[in-house]
């Protein structure tokens, strides 16, 4: 299996001739995206992402419907018209009202089962199996309001004004999936925001658990309990970079990453991961 990280929580998961994208999003302006050096013998433009990264995907997967998750879905179907979108009812409605043909919709729910074989959706196994279970969002913990002081947001302020009209825009109403796919010997399981229900019996022992690392003013006592919950034999983290600013910034991973060492990848925006 190869697993590419286009940014954000966007996730490109492919196994056989079978591709499954998972929360696309272009970053808005002055968005910083983690490429492991920084950037070091390389021009920043090479790392952005743009909406063409997300052309020719037949099977676009949601895992919640935040604005940082859906809102260029509509550009991207417009792109891509032969394109379905596997989504719960309050995302199936954002995208309707935002333009996107019901017939590029398809509404899933938490304990279904998917399964992919090319550009099909069939009816028993596939090149990548998909099961659902009722996630949660993330409790969103307020960040240090000095961050918002920094020079750099003078630059990107124009930013706020979408984000705000976007968060009204784009609501979650507890619809949170949690992703399990099945291909080629190997579970790999995908999270769209740090948390988990409380009363759901998760699988454990995933070869690998693609984590997203933000969503509260210090991730790491989070992760851990999701971690441990979970118990995965690696953990591939995503969603910390710096995709709308002012409100984001680049996350931390020092903590994480002494904590569980060579158990925790991370790799840059556009990179992949193999299994």
């Amino acid at each position: 299996m190869k697993i590419t990280w286009l940014g954000t929580a966007s996730i490109l998961v492919e196994a056989g001739g079978t591709k499954l994208l998972f929360d696309p999003f272009v970053p808005l302006h002055g968005a910083k995206l983690w490429t492991g050096a920084w950037h070091e013998g390389q021009k920043p433009d090479s790392f952005h992402v743009r909406l063409r990264d997300f052309d020719e995907y037949t099977h676009i997967l949601v895992t919640h419907g935040h604005f940082d998750h859906i809102s260029s879905i509509p550009a991207i179907i417009t792109r891509n018209p032969g394109s379905t979108v596997y989504c719960t009812k309050t995302p199936f409605e954002t995208l309707r009202k935002a333009g996107v043909p019901e017939k590029n919709l398809s509404v899933i729910a938490a304990g279904e089962e998917l399964h992919f074989l090319g550009e099909e959706l069939t009816q028993f196994s596939g090149e990548i199996n998909v099961r659902t279970w009722q996630g949660r969002h993330a409790d969103l913990e307020t960040r240090n309001p000095k961050l918002l002081l920094q020079k750099r947001n003078f630059c990107v302020a124009d930013n706020l004004v979408y984000i705000l009209k976007a968060n009204r825009q784009h609501p979650e109403h507890g619809e949170t999936l949690f992703y399990e796919m099945q291909a080629e010997g190997k579970r790999v399981q995908l999270m769209g925001s740090l948390n988990l229900a409380d009363d759901v019996v998760y699988p454990r022992g995933a070869d690998l658990l693609i984590l997203p690392y933000s969503g509260y003013a210090d991730n790491l006592p989070k992760a851990d309990s999701v971690i441990r919950r979970l118990a995965p034999e690696k953990v591939l983290l995503d969603h910390f970079d710096d995709p709308f600013p002012p409100v984001t910034t680049m996350v931390d991973l020092r903590g994480i990453r002494e904590k569980y060492g060579d158990q925790i990848a991370v790799i840059g925006a556009k990179e992949s991961y193999f299994l």
